[in-house]
Parts: structure tokens; sequence; C-alpha cells
């Protein structure tokens, strides 16, 4: 599996608002968010595929989350309510 996104939104100075101020318009903090998966993935994992919701709202900052449940790793300390893959996303 795969995930990728970008650093930042699609406004990086290009535009006349955009004066490395706060970004509060949906270009400038709304970044791509890919999820490439094997057929091997996808096979393995096909009960953890079945319940993504790819359409939710999710803050960046999580990522680390996400990327351990990707992997499909856990451990009593980790929180992985804040994956973007879980069903009690925060």
């Amino acid at each position: 599996a795969m995930l990728y996104l970008s650093d930042h939104g699609q406004d990086i100075n290009d535009t006349k608002e955009c004066n490395l101020t706060a970004r509060t318009w949906p270009n400038g903090y709304e970044v791509p968010f890919v999820v490439w998966i094997s057929e091997k993935y996808r096979k393995d994992n096909a009960e953890f595929i079945k319940n993504w919701n790819m359409n939710r709202k999710y803050v960046t900052d999580k990522t680390a989350y996400s990327l351990i449940d990707l992997a499909r790793l856990s451990h009593p300390d980790i929180d992985l309510s804040n994956s973007i893959f879980s069903e009690e996303s925060n």
C-alpha cells in the first residue's frame, strides 16, 4: 500500500489574496490525498478496506496514525481512531 499527500494546498503565493498569511480558503488548505493498494493488499485486508470512508474530513497532522493503520500495525499506546481509515476516526 502507498499513501501520498501534499505538504500544501494549491495556493502557494499564486493569488493576490495570498500574502504569506494564514490561508483560510479551500485552495490554501485542501491537499491531495491519494491511497494506492495492490491486489494482494486488497485481498489480504478486504474487511479493513470495506469500512473506509475516504470522503470524511481529515487533518494531516494525524498522518502517522494512518500510516501505522495502513501497515496493519498496532500497539496499546497508539490510538488508531486518529487514522483516516478508522471507523471511529476523530
